[in-house]
């Protein structure tokens, strides 16, 4: 087992976590299994009623905002693209 310290926010889900006490009055502590999932995922726990809870509706949430991230190209890519269109453009009117 392992003790994890954590704060929360408004909506119950952890906050910071650390293996260290961080002095706060509003930090929380806990004894987890060693391979336990809010070791490396905390961001999807809340904790209430004195225990952990994993949201896997937020979890989910999580992971389709991630992959639309992924499939929306960068502003570098976006100014890329405009760079390419007005470059065939002015080609295109000098023939």
């Amino acid at each position: 087992m392992v003790k994890i310290y954590f704060t929360i926010d408004e909506n119950n889900r952890l906050n910071e976590r650390s293996s260290t006490s961080m002095r706060r009055e509003d930090e929380y502590c806990i004894e987890v299994d060693e391979n336990h999932e809010v070791l490396h995922n905390a961001r999807v726990f809340k904790y209430e009623n004195d225990e952990l809870i994993k949201d896997i509706e937020y979890q989910k949430q999580l992971i389709e905002e991630s992959n639309r991230e992924e499939s929306e190209p960068t502003e570098s890519e976006l100014s890329d693209l405009a760079m390419i269109e007005l470059m065939g453009d002015l080609i295109n009117g000098c023939k």
